[in-house]
């Protein structure tokens, strides 16, 4: 096991563990067997951001918002004179007489009246000045519907500063490590194989939010970020920050909120 520094994972404080395998697309799997010989651990950034987003498309839905309320028994009566107007203000003739012929019977007086308007062909133009002249427009009944939950993405930063040999072996090796399971292996001449996925452990922290699988997406190097100078051996950097960022291979649901993750 790589480890930085040194004695993490075995001097009992917090951690992480990051352990590659080959993909089970399963959120929350526990069947899989990790080989911990080759897994990576490192010290508990100061910084950990886990971060759930849900996807809702806005929508806008006047006539649709019409026709129910006319099938949900809306009578004549609470339709008024002002609706009637509004839709005319708002809406083209042959929008106005196309759909509201459609439920002019249910309408009754009110959708013969502005049917009858529609038929007059008003032009887009003199609508829109009509609107402006009058302020009114349409309550577009705005919405929002769910669509599903979104792929996360779960950052990682670490700053190595060797203090000595064996710790400057292992940054340049848990480096070389996660560059190569970030990228596929050659198939073929036409093809490639999935690159390995990690299983992310969050160690000697239980009530720290679970991470399913996921798959390593980018890999930063930075040599040097606040020095000119080199450390001793072989001429390697004093200090080297690698930033990380995974995403996970599918999406979670409430269930799994439930079991931690």
């Amino acid at each position: 096991m790589l480890r930085y520094p040194i004695k993490t994972y075995e001097n009992g404080e917090p951690c992480v563990l990051f352990t590659p395998y080959r993909a089970q697309y399963q959120a929350g799997s526990n069947n899989v067997v990790l080989d911990k010989n080759r897994s990576i651990a490192l010290y508990m950034p100061t910084n950990v951001t886990i971060a759930d987003t849900m996807r809702y498309d806005n929508g806008q839905n006047f006539l649709g918002g019409a026709v129910a309320d006319v099938l949900r028994g809306k009578s004549d009566g609470d339709i008024t004179q002002a609706d009637v107007e509004a839709f005319g203000y708002g809406f083209g003739s042959e929008i106005a007489g196309t759909v509201l012929g459609l439920i002019g019977s249910k309408l009754g007086a009110a959708g013969a009246l502005v049917s009858g308007g529609a038929a007059m062909g008003i032009a887009s133009e003199a609508l829109t000045e009509m609107q402006k002249t009058n302020q009114v427009t349409l309550n577009m009944r705005d919405y929002s519907m769910f669509k599903g939950p979104t792929l996360r993405t779960f950052p990682f930063e670490f700053s190595f500063v060797p203090s000595s040999k064996g710790e400057s072996d292992n940054a340049m090796e848990i480096i070389k490590s996660f560059r190569k399971t970030a990228y596929p292996t050659v198939n073929s001449q036409i093809a490639y194989n999935f690159p390995e996925v990690y299983k992310i452990d969050f160690i000697n922290s239980p009530d720290m939010i679970k991470i399913p699988e996921v798959a390593l997406q980018t890999i930063t190097v930075t040599y040097n970020p606040n020095s000119m100078s080199f450390y001793k051996h072989n001429g390697r950097p004093v200090e080297i920050n690698i930033s990380l960022s995974f995403q996970e291979l599918t999406t979670i649901h409430s269930e799994l909120v439930d079991e931690g993750y």
